[in-house]
């Protein structure tokens, strides 16, 4: 019930909540409160946005070979090392279980590398790559890089190389070589003349090699796609990996869209035969101007790098959607889709002294044949019997002890150059092979 006034009046009945309390509540409190509440929660967002912001810009600055893992630096001295053996292959070691190596600082002063900053932080006089003629007449690649907070690595114990192709493409894989010699029992055995030829088509049955070299061609697998193909300028190459030629400007109208190098490209001469005059390549013209193309590293041997000339540019392509494309060995960008049943194999290239990547395309996309070419003496004997050769060790030795042995025999050598270049003289080599144990 009400309550009633004093003149007979019901009062009006009012419940007081504690929103209406002034005692536990205000509403200016409660304003400032919330005034309060949003400006923390403003700082600290801001705190928040300038701290992941910046290190998000901090991330998207890391040179990518900087980065935590990174072996760009390994592959791109590897490259331009093979690089510098294809322009004269004749710094390979011909010598089956010889090794030989180039240093960072000589692929730099050749102008096969590009102006990479990390690169300051070697030693270029350590930092090496190293190329061993194996058994088999291929070669193996091994990169050592000699950098800022570069970390020892600690191998596996040696292991006996049964199959050459568990690390044909493992640059981090340590090969070890061993020898036993033999001796031409020469009694009634006679050298003929050096000879070369392919080592499947000689003719005799008694020989001392005495060079080999090999050479290499391959074939890769291929399919038809589907969506839209990009096609480099200037000779409509699908892959990217395949060009080698940048430009600062679109080099034809067809060709739109670009894909900006990370490394400084230049444009490169080559002399004439006085040395007076500078032709740039591919064009052949005589001043920089009138030549349009770059490249990051020497495009054909004897190139000279044109260091005025450094900038940054780009490949440009052209897109043309397809429903099957031209055979290729790779996809040109992500949104091509394979044609499954189209698979073929592309034809052999032509043998020559380049050796061919193991795996560009992925693996087992391509085949790698290989041949090779022997110098070799015939040797006779007067009843055409088989020769007979005498073990000088009985076990397999190092290099330097192979050497001391053969000079107690009264042979001039140095090395395994000197032994292979001696006619009644062979060795047999004992491969084996140490891997990074992991971290």
């Amino acid at each position: 019930m009400g309550t009633y006034n004093g003149n007979g009046t019901k009062k009006e009945s009012k419940t007081i909540t504690d929103y209406e309390n002034t005692k536990t509540y205000s509403s200016s409190k409660t304003i400032k409160l919330y005034k309060g509440s949003l400006l923390i929660v403003f700082i600290v967002g801001i705190i928040l946005m300038i701290t992941f912001g910046l290190r998000a810009y901090q991330i998207s600055k890391i040179d990518p070979f900087e980065k935590k893992g990174s072996t760009l630096a390994q592959e791109y001295f590897l490259e331009s090392a093979k690089t510098y053996f294809e322009f004269d292959p004749n710094k390979l070691p011909t010598s089956i279980g010889n090794c030989t190596t180039v240093a960072l600082k000589t692929v730099q002063e050749q102008n096969l590398i590009s102006d990479i900053k990390f690169y300051n932080k070697c030693d270029k006089d350590v930092s090496l790559v190293k190329v061993c003629k194996l058994e088999s007449g291929n070669y193996h690649f091994e990169v050592n890089m000699a950098c800022e907070n570069s970390t020892n690595i600690a191998y596996s114990g040696e292991k006996e190389l049964t199959d050459e192709k568990s690390i044909a493409s493992k640059s981090d894989v340590k090969v070890l070589f061993s020898y036993q010699a033999e001796k031409l029992d020469t009694n009634n055995s006679y050298f003929g003349e050096k000879q070369t030829m392919w080592q499947d088509e000689i003719p005799y049955v008694n020989y001392k090699i005495v060079k080999e070299t090999t050479y290499y061609r391959f074939r890769d697998k291929n399919w038809r796609w589907k969506g839209d193909i990009r096609y480099y300028y200037p000779e409509d190459k699908s892959n990217t990996e395949l060009v080698k030629e940048y430009y600062k400007d679109s080099p034809h109208g067809d060709y739109k869209f670009k894909e900006v190098s990370q490394n400084l490209a230049y444009k490169w001469y080559v002399l004439n035969d006085d040395k007076s005059v500078k032709h740039y390549y591919p064009s052949g013209s005589t001043t920089s101007d009138m030549e349009t193309t770059y490249y990051l590293t020497a495009p054909i041997k004897d190139a000279v790098r044109d260091d005025a000339t450094k900038t940054y540019a780009a490949k440009y392509y052209r897109v043309a959607s397809t429903t099957a494309s031209e055979y290729l060995p790779a996809p040109s960008s992500s949104s091509n889709v394979k044609i499954i049943d189209t698979e073929n194999w592309s034809n052999w290239s032509l043998y020559s002294l380049s050796i061919p990547e193991y795996a560009p395309f992925g693996p087992r996309n391509r085949e790698i044949e290989t041949r090779i070419k022997t110098e070799i003496i015939p040797i006779t004997t007067e009843t055409e019997s088989e020769v007979m050769w005498n073990k000088i060790t009985n076990s397999y030795v190092s290099e330097n002890e192979l050497v001391s042995e053969l000079r107690k025999l009264g042979y001039t050598v140095n090395n395994l150059d000197d032994i292979s270049k001696l006619p009644d003289i062979k060795y047999a080599v004992k491969q084996t092979y140490k891997e990074p144990q992991p971290l």
